[in-house]
């Protein structure tokens, strides 16, 4: 839980400093965010608790099936629910971010 001087805290929730539709709540010295239902944790509901990836889960030891994976953590695309094969190699995709040219060249 953050704490901040009375003077600090008077509208701590106005804006909402949680993330994620987390719920906050305050006292005149501090606030408090329930991230309940979010799927993400922390004082400000800003960690994801879902793995990141399928390899994620099964180093993990987790068995085949369905889980939210969460490939970004904290940005702004939320879990995706999918099915997990852990019974083939799993390999790790990565993004290519290729520059477009820009207008007029």
């Amino acid at each position: 839980m953050a704490n901040f001087e009375a003077k600090n805290i008077y509208r701590a929730c106005l804006p909402n400093l949680c993330e994620h539709g987390g719920r906050c709540s305050q006292t005149w010295s501090s606030f408090s965010c329930d991230c309940s239902g979010t799927g993400y944790s922390g004082a400000t509901c800003h960690n994801s608790i879902y793995e990141s990836s399928c390899e994620a889960y099964k180093l993990i030891g987790s068995s085949s099936g369905f889980y939210s994976i969460d490939p970004d953590g904290s940005g702004p695309l939320g879990p995706a629910q999918v099915y997990c094969n852990m019974t083939v190699p799993l390999r790790t995709v990565r993004k290519l971010s290729v520059k477009s040219p820009l207008a007029g060249d």
